[in-house]
């Protein structure tokens, strides 16, 4: 169950990244990069030397699209809650 709820929260993510202003190239990139870090961890579940490096991650973009996208930055901290609950 927490997969399928990670990759809805993923597709819903990728579906925010559509609404970021086409001027706003670096959030758009650090979205992208959080994309694509997030489906190779589902690509790899058992890689465990990425996990904390992913929730790091994570977490610093929360911070970075709390003002400015704060849906997005609500999506990041729920992606969070998933990996946590799965045990990454």
């Amino acid at each position: 169950m927490p997969q399928k709820e990670l990759e809805e929260a993923l597709h819903k993510l990728t579906e925010e990244l559509k609404n970021i202003d086409q001027n706003d190239l670096k959030s758009r990139e650090m979205l992208e990069k959080l994309v694509t870090s997030i489906e190779q961890k589902l690509k790899e579940p058992d890689n465990k030397d990425q996990n904390s490096q992913l929730i790091q991650k994570l977490e610093e973009k929360t911070a970075h699209f709390e003002v400015s996208h704060p849906l997005i930055s609500r999506t990041i901290e729920d992606i969070i809650a998933i990996l946590v609950r799965i045990g990454i």
